[in-house]
């Protein structure tokens, strides 16, 4: 993906954390038991298996998406079938040898498999196969839709989303803002700004906006963007051209509406897609390149009086993946915790919006989709519930109302 070796171990180790906990999970797949109104019955609920997963994950992270979801849907006791972006064919296929060198030894074969299509209409028909029971995918808001549409055309099947997210972060009056500019800087940076969970807008109070700005820009000169091999290197390039051009337009865009470019906005000349990193102020939120989702390091800057303005600002796009807040003020912070506050999956205090705590369940609301994985009680979504009843009285709600002989019945078999 060109991302630094630095991130790359870091994705690689939540692979290794996602399998340890889905082990422990499987051991505690629990269900209620419940009384039941009947005397002499017992009822309680089961978890069983959906059959067939496809997992479709993204280039942003070629492997950290596949074991949220594989390890999961593997301990539900199903068989899981992967398809990769095809910009990242080659850790899939390191992945799934080392998969069928696990499976080849615990005498396993076939739980994982993958699937390679040449093109996006082969890649539909794993999409529409009925034997598939339950697509998995991440990916844009836009191609979310299109296998919500097609999955649920059959009832029954089911259907996970994580999409887009426009990541907001509010900055209050009395937030620490070196740790602010520190966090903020990852979160806007890491993985050249190219994760579903990157800061897209930061909300600033007016009173301590200007200050903010120069300590981001101070620590944005600080990081090494360049080849992801290099051992100082925190910042690679750019997945492809087309990254590069949608980076490109969106700072042209908001230069158009009237924005300034305070930091950034570049193409680094050197072979390769760098880019540098972007702020750019005097936005207005309902912008359009404010309001879409640019998967590139470009972080909009918009001033606030008081935090329900905040509040307005940050909820009001379609996306509701991650947010945060930084301020020592105990009242903001719950209220941005509070029904009243954040409409996001996942809501951060005093870090950046980055990074996925395995323990946590990941995923969002809104046009993100929805879906639940890694940890908590994300397992759920892997599996079919089911309710059981069991009479164990020998005796029946109708014996006073039917009665039945015991003579002999059916002799001749």
């Amino acid at each position: 993906t060109g991302k630094s070796v630095m991130e790359a171990k870091g994705e690689l180790k939540e692979v290794v954390e996602m399998a340890t906990l889905a082990t422990g999970q499987s051991r505690m797949m629990y269900g209620f038991t419940l009384q039941s109104q009947r005397v002499k019955h017992r009822m309680y609920d089961q978890w069983l298996p959906l059959g067939v997963v496809g997992v479709i994950s993204a280039y942003n992270f070629p492997a950290a998406v596949w074991a949220q979801n594989a390890f999961l849907s593997a301990i539900g006791g199903n068989t899981v079938i992967w398809k990769p972006s095809p910009k990242v064919p080659l850790t899939a296929i390191a992945l799934q040898k080392l998969a069928n060198q696990a499976m080849l030894e615990m005498n396993l074969e076939g739980v994982f498999s993958l699937f390679i299509p040449a093109d996006s209409a082969v890649a539909e028909l794993m999409i529409r196969d009925l034997r598939i029971n339950m697509v998995s995918f991440t990916g844009s808001t836009g191609v979310g839709k299109k296998v919500a549409s097609i999955v649920s055309e059959t009832l029954g099947r089911k259907y996970m989303l994580e999409c887009s997210g426009n990541n907001g972060c509010i900055v209050d009056e009395t937030a620490d803002l070196q740790l602010a500019a520190r966090a903020i800087t990852f979160g806007a940076m890491g993985t050249t700004g190219q994760r579903c969970t990157s800061i897209r807008r930061l909300i600033v109070h007016r009173s301590v906006m200007h200050e903010l700005i120069e300590l981001l820009k101070q620590a944005f000169d600080q990081i090494c963007i360049g080849d992801p091999r290099e051992q100082e290197t925190i910042i690679g390039p750019l997945i492809d051209t087309a990254a590069v051009a949608q980076y490109q337009a969106t700072i042209q865009r908001a230069q158009e509406l009237g924005a300034k470019v305070v930091y950034g906005g570049q193409r680094i000349e050197r072979p390769g897609l760098y880019v540098e990193a972007c702020l750019i102020t005097d936005v207005e939120p309902e912008w359009d390149c404010v309001q879409h989702e640019t998967f590139a390091p470009i972080v909009f800057v918009m001033p606030y009086d008081d935090l329900e303005q905040a509040i307005a600002i940050h909820n009001n796009v379609a996306q509701g993946l991650a947010s945060g807040i930084h301020s020592s003020n105990l009242s903001n912070i719950e209220l941005f915790l509070s029904a009243a506050g954040s409409d996001c999956g996942i809501v951060r205090v005093n870090m950046g919006t980055t990074g996925a705590d395995v323990g946590a369940a990941f995923g969002g609301e809104k046009e993100t989709g929805g879906g639940r994985t890694a940890g908590s009680d994300s397992w759920k979504g892997y599996v079919r519930r089911q309710s059981v009843c069991i009479n164990w009285s020998r005796e029946s709600a109708w014996d006073s109302h039917i009665h039945l002989s015991s003579g002999k019945v059916g002799e001749e078999y």
